[in-house]
């Protein structure tokens, strides 16, 4: 079995995120529901995205917290970003491969700037951070179809090469 985790970096595209669809467990992460209201978890470590959205999804949350949020269980050990956590709810289901996507670790994200609520965007110093919380995860089968990520820690891969 396949996952993919979509990721919110500006190189999402509606077009990969259909690609994926019914072709293995989708992990959308934050933002990225509202491009696959269809998939299988929605996952954000960030408190505040939980505060400032409230998508009409159904399926399976997850964070990060120890503070309650409606409807959504705590994935222990909690890794350090939301990327991070879509990757480790992947790795539940024991795929053969997990699909990485929109983690380019630069700029802002598909959709732009946060404007919502006292989300903050992501500064150079945390891309870095997080660059390092990935690492963590390298022992994962993780393949990283993110065309213009800055992450290295994972073998690199085009989407439709890979599914």
């Amino acid at each position: 079995m396949i996952a993919f985790v979509l990721c919110t970096g500006p190189s999402l595209t509606q077009a990969d995120v259909d690609y994926c669809r019914g072709k293995g467990y989708v992990v959308a992460v934050s933002d990225a529901i509202y491009m696959a209201p269809w998939a299988d978890a929605l996952v954000s470590y960030d408190k505040g995205w939980w505060r400032a959205h409230n998508p009409d999804y159904a399926g399976p949350k997850f964070h990060c917290h120890y503070e309650k949020i409606e409807g959504a269980e705590i994935v222990e050990p909690r890794p350090g970003n939301s990327g991070c956590l879509g990757l480790a709810v992947a790795a539940k289901i024991k795929p053969d491969k997990i699909i990485l996507l929109g983690a380019d670790l630069h700029g802002t994200h598909f959709f732009g700037k946060h404007t919502k609520g006292t989300l903050r965007n992501t500064s150079r110093v945390q891309f870095e951070t997080m660059k390092k919380q990935f690492a963590k995860m390298a022992k994962l089968p993780i393949i990283n179809c993110s065309p213009v990520s800055t992450l290295e820690c994972f073998r690199k891969g085009n989407l439709r090469d890979e599914v």
